[in-house]
């Protein structure tokens, strides 16, 4: 899902993909073991080469597909 949602739209921060997976994940987690999966998601995908970030600033920046 991040993946189509970063072809589609090109970039997203981290409250684009929380709207996005949020609801997606099981109602026993609470709210912050939610944020942690994105959180491992998105470490993982990097990891992988398959995403990066467009600035080092981690306030802006935006994650964005490598090419």
């Amino acid at each position: 899902m991040i993946v189509d949602y970063l072809q589609k739209f090109g970039k997203a921060n981290r409250a684009d993909f929380r709207k996005l997976l949020l609801d997606k994940f099981p109602d026993e987690l609470s709210e912050k073991q939610k944020e942690r999966k994105i959180l491992t998601l998105l470490t993982a995908l990097k990891r992988q080469g398959v995403i990066t970030t467009d600035s080092d600033n981690k306030q802006i920046s935006h994650w964005i597909l490598v090419k």
